[in-house]
């Protein structure tokens, strides 16, 4: 049995069917360059929630903030017309709000951050024609075309069911990693970039200038008996991760002072809390890897890695070396026959050491995408890399000159 049903709004279409008692939604995923954290609609299933929470300011002063909005895991199916197949969309630290939303939204240097090619100029307004208007998964050699719903860039999803979501391919949009802007240093990055540019070509200076006036609407959306009211904003900022338990309940139920629970909330890790949204049927088993082996926290939990080649074959034929090092002299390294078996030498590092702090390496692919990007997320390891053409700046270089 199955029933449809089309909610208008603002010449905007969301589509509802209803098969077998279960409500899926067809809604858009909308690239919005004026959010700075993806959010999560109607169109998406939660598969985890996070404890913290944040608050959600709108671009004028006259709308009232959001409080308490969760932080989740959530999927959506993509069905790709030419070949039939239907992809998982992953969006991973993203907020959610269910239909509140009528599209939900994708902030694209959040994909970027996570090694998505995001494409967003439209073809026809591409003066050498080279625009794919697509999302690339450089590492699964899938690309998504974009869609144009008025002036925005969009994909067509829907809600997904449970047994697409086990069985089908997850292409994952954002990391389930730390998108803290406070933290995340993008102006250095980008000031780093700009110098370096200017280095390489020092006659070559280009400025561009982009300014756009945030438009907002306010609309309601009848059907039924129903009436729901929705609130559509071009741009939103979004606040630090708030912890679910307040401040002064926690003083109330330990008997302590409010600034003394403010900063137990404060250093206080909830890395090792999973929700369950299902029945659980058998054992449930953790994913957090990072609270497996230890950490190596503080001053000295800084490394250093690199990698390294010989000209002679060792007897069991490696040919280079996965180093990691810190500040006080401390070096492990790993044989390798290829490069491209770092990934490997950062697990026997973490489990053999530990979980650095944080882990410096250069720009080289194998240092910084792929499977080395997927451990880096399983174990929480926040990663940096040196400018371009910057060795001196990465300590391993001084590990490996003693070495050698």
């Amino acid at each position: 049995m199955t029933t449809s049903t089309r909610l208008h709004q603002n010449n905007k279409t969301i589509a509802q069917v209803n098969r077998n008692d279960q409500m899926t939604f067809f809604a858009n995923c909308e690239l919005d360059l004026h959010a700075d954290t993806s959010v999560a609609g109607a169109n998406f299933r939660i598969l985890e929630y996070t404890n913290p929470t944040c608050s959600i300011t709108p671009f004028a002063n006259s709308y009232k903030k959001k409080e308490n909005v969760p932080i989740v895991k959530a999927a959506t199916a993509y069905d790709d017309e030419n070949t039939g197949t239907t992809y998982i969309l992953i969006l991973g630290k993203a907020l959610y709000f269910g239909a509140n939303v009528d599209a939900s939204l994708l902030c694209p240097n959040q994909m970027r951050a996570n090694g998505i090619i995001v494409d967003n100029l439209p073809i026809h307004l591409s003066y050498d024609k080279t625009s794919t208007h697509s999302i690339t998964f450089p590492e699964e050699g899938i690309s998504i075309p974009l869609c144009l719903n008025g002036c925005f860039s969009s994909i067509p999803t829907r809600t997904p069911s449970q047994h697409e979501i086990d069985t089908c391919k997850w292409l994952v949009l954002t990391s389930d990693s730390a998108w803290d802007l406070s933290v995340i240093p993008f102006a250095d990055f980008e000031d780093a970039a700009k110098a370096f540019e200017d280095q390489a070509r020092p006659r070559e200076r280009t400025l561009l200038a982009l300014r756009s006036d945030p438009l907002s609407s306010i609309s309601s959306l009848f059907h039924d008996e129903y009436i729901i009211d929705t609130l559509q904003v071009s741009s939103m900022t979004s606040s630090k991760h708030l912890p679910s338990l307040p401040a002064a309940k926690l003083a109330q139920r330990w008997a302590i002072s409010e600034a003394t629970a403010n900063k137990t909330l404060k250093v206080t890790t909830q890395k090792g809390v999973r929700n369950a949204l299902y029945p659980i049927e058998q054992r449930f088993h953790t994913r957090q890897a990072q609270l497996r082996c230890p950490q190596l926290s503080g001053r000295h939990g800084r490394f250093y890695t690199d990698t390294f080649f010989s000209s002679v074959k060792s007897i069991d034929m490696a040919t280079c070396c996965q180093l990691f090092g810190n500040d006080i002299g401390f070096t492990q390294v790993y044989p390798m026959r290829l490069k491209s078996e770092a990934h490997l030498s950062l697990k026997s590092f973490v489990h053999n050491v530990g979980i650095p702090h944080i882990l410096h390496s250069d720009n080289a692919k194998e240092l910084s995408q792929g499977e080395w990007r997927k451990v880096c997320n399983d174990f929480s390891i926040h990663t940096k890399n040196t400018e371009p053409h910057s060795p001196w700046k990465n300590r391993a270089e001084g590990h490996i000159r003693e070495l050698k």
